[in-house]
């Protein structure tokens, strides 16, 4: 099948002699499983799915050249609703007169031949199946599965990630893309290179949904835990002591930015230094004051483990990489152990959570342009064998890339 990034394909209905959109949900033994378009504001029904035979399937066809006009007695497909609660779809028709911005046709499909006056602008080539037009077989697809952790699965399943599977299904390509809710796996439909590129999209958002995971796993222990706790508005944590004075701030403002922040009573700090860890304790009128002011004060230091040869692409030229890391993430301090390698963040643990989702993003959008500027260089260097010219913009992506490159070798 030719590489598309329209989700749908079309089905043919040999009884109605049409044909209807559709989505391809599986593949087995030569079958399609097929989900036929609704429409807008209507959940597809069981019974809009349907497994048919590869011959009754085929591409959208390509839009028919703006100077191409029906001519009397020649097949076409017309663009009808049957029916109210149908969307539309292409019933194959002979001309019978053209005029004007009109054509009279004669639809296939009806018991008995009907003739109807429909636009030009409704009106396409007809597009024989493969089958008929004895050009070769079916269109080809290919089903990949995909295979996640049994954890992931279950959390995919139980929630909403629609728009996390059309995205992929819409920049990949795909002609199918769904969650299989037997076993641990993502299905993928689709020609070669779509499912390539969709695997290697599913990298990336399954490791950040795996981080999400985590999150919000995190969030629901400590909101049970907050439920258990009958007074629900006291709070201990602790916290290094060398982080203390980060808690408190310069004459103790910070925790008074705090209190007035969240509208929590009190926040108490011990008093004195030494060694080994500090018990921070905040009193406030409800969970949430409590729980919010935690969040604002509860400091710690994390070490992100991170490949040497990242390290330059990490900090930048001049460092300006990981002045931008420590601003979005919000950390107080980063230190970089090259010795390592690792980055050692310092801040509240949220920051902490969103320096680390920042370095796992980059690390991956690293390897992201690492693959591509081996590929593009292994297709310049072909073209320039074959002596074919660079399409337009080739030469600012090479940039794009090498820049890329350069600096994860180490380039500060």
């Amino acid at each position: 099948m030719a590489e598309t990034s329209s989700p749908w394909v079309e089905v043919y209905v040999p009884d109605s002699k049409c044909y209807y959109r559709a989505s391809i949900l599986d593949i087995n033994n030569g079958k399609f499983l097929v989900c036929f378009e609704s429409l807008p504001g209507f959940a597809p029904a069981e019974a809009d799915m349907e497994w048919v035979t590869s011959d009754l399937v085929r591409e959208v066809p390509v839009p028919a050249d703006p100077s191409w006009a029906p001519k009397e007695g020649e097949m076409v497909e017309v663009r009808v609703q049957a029916e109210d609660h149908e969307p539309f779809s292409w019933w194959e028709a002979s001309v019978t007169q053209v005029k004007g911005g009109f054509c009279k046709v004669r639809y296939l499909g009806w018991e008995q031949s009907k003739d109807d006056i429909v636009e030009l602008e409704n009106v396409r080539p007809a597009t024989p199946r493969a089958r008929d037009a004895g050009s070769g077989p079916a269109p080809t697809c290919f089903k990949q599965e995909y295979r996640i952790g049994d954890k992931m699965h279950k959390w995919l399943v139980a929630t909403d990630n629609a728009s996390v599977l059309a995205d992929v299904q819409r920049r990949a390509g795909l002609l199918g893309i769904r969650v299989d809710v037997k076993k641990p796996v993502i299905i993928l439909i689709g020609s070669e290179r779509p499912i390539r590129k969709a695997m290697l999209m599913l990298d990336v958002h399954v490791k950040h949904l795996s981080d999400l995971q985590r999150l919000q796993a995190e969030r629901e222990t400590l909101q049970r835990a907050r439920e258990r706790v009958d007074s629900g508005a006291r709070d201990e944590f602790a916290v290094a002591r060398d982080l203390l004075g980060l808690v408190v701030g310069k004459n103790g403002k910070n925790i008074e930015r705090v209190k007035a922040a969240t509208g929590v009573y009190a926040i108490e700090t011990p008093r004195g230094g030494g060694g080994g860890s500090a018990k921070v304790t905040i009193i406030g009128p409800n969970k949430d004051s409590v729980a919010k002011a935690r969040e604002m004060l509860e400091y710690a230091e994390e070490e992100v483990p991170v490949p040497a040869a990242a390290i330059g692409y990490l900090i930048g030229k001049s460092g300006k990489n990981l002045r931008d890391l420590e601003e979005r993430a919000g950390v107080v301090r980063c230190v970089v152990h090259k010795a390592g390698p690792a980055m050692r963040f310092v801040g509240t643990r949220m920051a902490l959570e969103q320096a680390r989702l920042l370095v796992e993003l980059e690390l991956s959008y690293l390897h992201a342009y690492e693959e591509e500027s081996s590929e593009l260089k292994r297709l310049s260097l072909e073209a320039r064998r074959l002596n074919v010219r660079m399409p337009p913009g080739s030469c600012g992506a090479a940039a794009v890339l090498s820049s890329a490159s350069e600096r994860s070798a180490g380039a500060v």
